[in-house]
């Protein structure tokens, strides 16, 4: 096996610890993305089923191997670009305001948001992309390879932003916050998967990690005191 896959199935295992602890403290974080079930069996079963696809992806060779961690230059290359979608939720939150309960407090928050980064590189990426990209290359013979990947990455671009502004599109209320963060959650979404064919996975993951670093952790742990 190869290395970059002993990693995720490492981090798999970290990510449903970390669920299990998540899941005795006195706050629900799970709650707004898993409802009722399970935290550490859903984040078991779909950390579990992402290392398998991602299995099949690096035996395709649809995407790169990569390695951990990201090479100081890489990491140079996509600051800026995290840096810029960070910049955009904030402005965002500055604008229109999100909910005051958005983000999950300190200290819960340091283990939260690497648990649920793993999580949704797995489900919104990983698992889509081993599905749809097999079907593209029976679908599409007479298409490139960068082609296909390039359709299937529009397309799983788009469940994502649904997601983050689910409530909206039920209601048919779509405000502009909820516009704008679709926009950028969409752009966000393409860049990961960019970035996942040319540096592999663990750099896809280092690009959220790095997002949530910005967006949840720092500007999350200072705008319930300036905005509420």
């Amino acid at each position: 096996m190869k290395p970059t896959l002993w990693i995720a199935a490492g981090l798999s295992g970290l990510a449903t610890l970390a669920a299990f602890w998540l899941a005795g403290r006195p706050g629900d974080w799970f709650a707004p993305y898993f409802g009722t079930l399970s935290p550490p069996l859903t984040v078991a079963g779909l950390t579990g089923c992402g290392v398998i696809a991602l299995g099949v992806l690096t035996a395709r060779q649809d995407v790169a191997d990569g390695h951990w961690p990201p090479s100081g230059t890489i990491l140079r290359r996509l600051l800026p670009w995290v840096s810029g979608f960070s910049a955009v939720a904030i402005a965002s939150d500055l604008a229109w305001h999100f909910a005051c309960d958005i983000n999950v407090p300190w200290p819960d928050a340091l283990v939260f948001y690497p648990t649920i980064a793993v999580v949704a590189e797995m489900l919104f990426h990983v698992i889509p992309l081993a599905i749809v990209l097999p079907l593209f290359a029976w679908a599409f013979r007479r298409w490139s390879a960068y082609r296909r990947y390039l359709a299937a990455a529009v397309l799983i671009s788009v469940p994502e932003p649904a997601f983050q502004i689910w409530p909206g599109l039920v209601t048919g209320s779509i405000t502009a916050l909820d516009a704008i963060t679709a926009a950028n959650v969409f752009a966000f979404t393409l860049f990961q998967l960019h970035v996942f064919r040319r540096h592999g996975f663990l750099a896809m993951l280092t690009v959220r990690l790095l997002y949530y670093a910005l967006w949840h952790l720092g500007w999350g742990a200072l705008r319930l005191n300036l905005l509420f």
